[in-house]
Formats: structure tokens, sequence, C-alpha cells
């Protein structure tokens, strides 16, 4: 008993076991995550060796286009693998900050094999490298390391745009704490990017807030504001759920002694969520109510559960280690009844994929398309504007192709499929469906006027 006491609490066995799982699992996938989004951010990176305004593309993020652009020039599988080290990043943190807590260690194997958390790794997507960096800042947090802390705040809105909510949060204690030159080093990764992009923005050193794609309402309809609550347990998973739920509990209660703790472990998942749902259920900031959007606290809550872990040691001794055990085997069984990882090739990749195939038989001048799967698809630069084109041509020619799918075309291209049937300057050529997916290819059959 001693043993397997000693194997679930401090050993590193559990984060080995929980690496080679996840990559097992990123590694027989064939499909990713995210949707148009991880494309998006693949030809970016992508792209930006050849067109260096896209590095400070806002959209795309500088930070995650300048650190996955080298893995991007190995393809679709490149910027996977680069959100897969982030993972493998996250957990290494999560683990050396359970041994410096004196948590239990099997807590990071929850992480590792929480199936959302997980999946979201194959991805183009901005979340994996996000949830790295925020973890690097509680990590240096819970060690009064407010230098690096302040790096890793600073650097989060470069990768995602709500790292504005760490940025004040840990603005706000370090003011307390009079930490002013750690206060300075929040500012330095916005001033640093903003100064070396103003080259590409007309010199204006303000681009990353001038330029900021979001509005503040919203172009996605409004949800409930107890979205993200009321699907906490398909994001984290039930085992951590509840045992984070515990530590939370029990940080709380003793916050005296804890005081140092409250800002990254209880303040963080409770702005951050709070945030989120504010957003989705007021309309705003183009809050689509995603919930991958939450996996970046998981490391967070995983650090709750080592709290929750000790806690349930303490009060129970002689019971301890069948917790433990109990805890990993809840986290196995729901890694194994789920159905998110591997992650498979999506109706609307096969669709696409299929449809890139029947284009490149024939001879076509220009391409335009909706979804961008499909320059990664057909191997094409979209950003040179001229043999594949994102979005409705604005003057086509005889020959030219518009690639339209039942998910762009309708709702970011405002296209129909009606619609093009009824453009009497276009004739259907061909159509692929997938299940309830569909894209079609119309040829322009006359110039436009």
């Amino acid at each position: 008993m001693q043993r397997i006491l000693h194997l679930l609490q401090k050993s590193i066995i559990p984060l080995l076991a929980g690496v080679l799982v996840f990559v097992i699992g990123a590694t027989v996938s064939n499909g990713v995550m995210g949707g148009g989004d991880s494309f998006a951010h693949y030809l970016i990176a992508k792209y930006s060796w050849l067109h260096y305004h896209l590095f400070f593309d806002h959209w795309g993020k500088p930070l995650f286009t300048i650190l996955s652009s080298p893995f991007a020039q190995l393809g679709l599988k490149g910027v996977t693998f680069f959100n897969v080290c982030c993972g493998v990043l996250s957990s290494v943190l999560v683990y050396l900050i359970l041994r410096k807590e004196q948590l239990p260690s099997i807590a990071v194997f929850a992480l590792l094999l929480a199936p959302y958390f997980t999946s979201l790794h194959v991805s183009g997507l901005t979340e994996p490298l996000f949830t790295s960096i925020l973890t690097g800042q509680v990590y240096f947090m819970l060690r009064k390391n407010w230098i690096f802390a302040a790096l890793c705040a600073g650097s989060l809105v470069l990768v995602r745009t709500e790292g504005i909510l760490f940025i004040g949060m840990l603005g706000a204690q370090l003011l307390v704490m009079k930490q002013f030159k750690s206060l300075l080093i929040l500012l330095v990764p916005v001033v640093t990017i903003s100064l070396v992009g103003a080259v590409f923005y007309e010199g204006n050193v303000f681009w990353f807030y001038t330029e900021m794609p979001y509005s503040v309402q919203s172009f996605y309809d409004s949800g409930s504001l107890f979205h993200f609550i009321e699907n906490a347990d398909i994001i984290f998973g039930l085992p951590i759920l509840v045992f984070s739920l515990i530590g939370f509990l029990v940080l709380l209660s003793q916050w005296k002694e804890n005081i140092y703790k409250l800002i990254p472990l209880l303040s963080f998942p409770v702005v951050y969520i709070t945030f989120h749902s504010v957003l989705f259920g007021f309309g705003l900031g183009a809050s689509a109510g995603l919930k991958r959007v939450l996996i970046v606290i998981t490391p967070v809550l995983i650090i709750l559960c080592g709290v929750a872990l000790k806690e349930i040691g303490t009060r129970f001794p002689k019971a301890y280690v069948y917790v433990l055990t109990g805890f990993s085997l809840f986290v196995i069984i729901n890694y194994a009844s789920s159905n998110r990882i591997p992650v498979w090739q999506s109706n609307q990749e096969l669709a696409l994929e299929e449809m890139v195939s029947k284009i490149h038989e024939s001879e076509v001048q220009k391409v335009c398309y909706f979804h961008p799967a499909y320059p990664v698809f057909a191997g094409c630069d979209p950003f040179t504007k001229t043999h594949c084109v994102e979005g409705w041509p604005s003057i086509y020619r005889k020959g030219d192709v518009v690639v339209w799918d039942s998910h762009f075309g309708p709702n970011e291209g405002r296209t129909a499929y009606n619609d093009m049937m009824a453009n009497q300057d276009f004739e259907l050529i061909e159509k692929v469906e997938v299940d309830y997916y569909t894209v079609a290819t119309f040829q322009c059959i006359k110039d436009s006027k």
C-alpha cells in the first residue's frame, strides 16, 4: 500500500504516463479540432514567412504566429505538434506546482486525460499556447517570482485578447504590493510588438488597440448567462469538476493561511468564467459561446484537485490510498468513455478534401472559397490573391470557380445555396455531400459586368 501511495502522491510516473497517453492520442488522430479557426491560424503561420505582415495580423495573434510558424512549414501536422508540445509544457508546469505545494502528483494525470482538453491540443488553435503561458504565470506567482509572472501575463494578450484579464488582476496585485519594477514589465511584450509591428500599420504604434478586430457588440446571437456553467461537466469532465470544487472550497475556508494563493487559484477561474459568461449572455465581443475557450483554466482546476486530494488524505488517512486509486480510475473511465480522442476528420474536412481532388482534375484560373480549409487541402497561398481567393469575388471571369459550403457559405459569406443556384452567371458543376454537410462548386459562365 505504501508503494502505491508513493506512486500516486509523489512519483513522476503519473506525469510520464499521462504524457504517453496524450501523445499517442494526438499521433493517431487524422483530423483537427477547432473547425475553420484551426485552418485559418495555420495558414497565417505558414505563409508569414512569405508575407511578413502576417506576423502582426491581429486576428492571427502575433505571439502564436511567431512561435508556431517554424512548425507550420511542415504542414498542418506541424502546427498540431506545436500545440501538443504546449500541452506537455502545461503538464510539466502543473507537476512542478504540485510538487512545490506538496500536493499529490496523480492530479496531473487527470489533466492529460481530460478528453476535451486533450482533443483541443490536436488543432491549430491559440488556446493551447495561452494555457501553457497562463500556467507559467501561476507557477511564477506561487513562487513569488513577480518579474517572470509579469512577463507571462503581459504575453497572454498577444495570444488571446482575453489575456487582458490576467494583466489586470496581476497588475492590481503588484500595485498593492508596490512591486513597481514588475508592474512595468507587464507592458514590455505589448510595447515591443506594437513598436515592431507599426512598420506594417503606417507607423501607428497603437495599432494593437486601434486595429482590434472585435467589436463591442457581437454579430453572433446571445445565449444563456449560465451556458458555461451548464456545460462544465462536458468541458472539464466530472473527475476534475468534482474534485476542483472541493479544492476551491477548501482553499476558501483556509484563506488566511493561503492568502497568496487566492488570486491565481481562486480568482483566475472565477473571473475568467464570469467574463465569458457575461460576453455570451449579453452578446458582446464576438462571443459565440464556444466551450473550448474555458480549457485554458483546466490546469488551475487540476491544482485545486490536488488541494482536495491532500485535504481528504489529512482528514481520512486510512482511506487515502483508496481515494487516490478511485480518483485515478474515475479519470481513466472518463477518458475511455469519451469519443473526443483520437480526433478523426470531420464531415467538413472529408467533403472539402474530396472536392479539392475534383477541382484539380480540371484547369481553373481562379478559385474563390469560403471555408479556410480549402487552401490547406489545395496547397495554395491565399494571401497572394491570385489563384485562390477567400470570399465572394468582386470581379470574376469565365471559367473561375466558387467553392460553396453549407457552413461558411451562408454564415461567413452571407451567400445561400439557393442564391448561388439562382445566379445566372454561374452553373453548378460538382456537388459533394457527407452526411448533412454539403460542398458545391459553381463555375462562372460569363464575365462580370
